[in-house]
């Protein structure tokens, strides 16, 4: 089955064999890591020989050359991290649905495969930009507060302020029997008052 060649609807069927599927993903997986190093090494900003990636994994060259061949595929997970170290990158290892498998399986490494090491300010410069959105938007969320419990605030004040208006409405026209009251027995008395008046009524 060639390497990342496209998939025609009598190939996705033969899948459907068990053993067939895992001979075939095994096969893949292994081509792909035997390209991936040696378009890694090739790198133009890299160029370079497998003696040298195996001076920076610290493998010897001919374990290098063991690794770049598609058929070897006796590569241990530490040798992997050892030579991505190397590459200054990061290892990502998934178990995806088939589909996606298919999917990526079919972007095959090459000449044109390009993956840069760790850069500082690559990583950091997104951080920094949402660091200061955050900090334009913490005062205008603060103003807005502010402003939200100000308002709260008058309308606490101005609530006696109006009651003690209505209220000095109410004395003026009360008897001053009434006005010798304290507030508590003039909101009993009209309330004793709403009580007869309704009496009266449903009589």
């Amino acid at each position: 089955m060639p390497y990342g060649s496209p998939w025609s609807e009598q190939f996705v069927r033969q899948l459907a064999d068990r053993e067939v599927r895992s001979e075939f993903a095994a096969d893949q997986v292994r081509a792909r890591i035997a390209l991936l190093i040696r378009s890694l090494r090739e790198q133009p900003d890299r160029n370079w020989t497998q003696a040298e990636l195996g001076e920076r994994a610290g493998k010897p060259q001919n374990v290098i050359s063991r690794f770049e061949d598609p058929d070897y595929g006796k590569m241990s997970l530490q040798s992997l991290f050892d030579l991505a170290a190397a590459f200054d990158l990061p290892v990502w290892v998934d178990m995806p649905e088939w589909k996606d498998w298919l999917a990526l399986i079919k972007d095959v490494p090459n000449q044109e495969t390009r993956r840069a090491g760790f850069d500082l300010e690559t990583l950091i410069d997104p951080v920094r930009y949402i660091s200061s959105k955050e900090n334009t938007a913490a005062p205008a969320a603060g103003a807005a507060a502010s402003a939200a419990a100000e308002a709260i605030r008058n309308m606490l004040i101005a609530q006696p302020q109006s009651d003690q208006m209505r209220g000095a409405a109410s004395n003026a026209n009360a008897s001053p029997a009434d006005s010798n009251k304290l507030p508590i027995e003039n909101i009993a008395s009209g309330a004793m008052g709403s009580v007869v008046l309704a009496r009266s009524a449903a009589a």
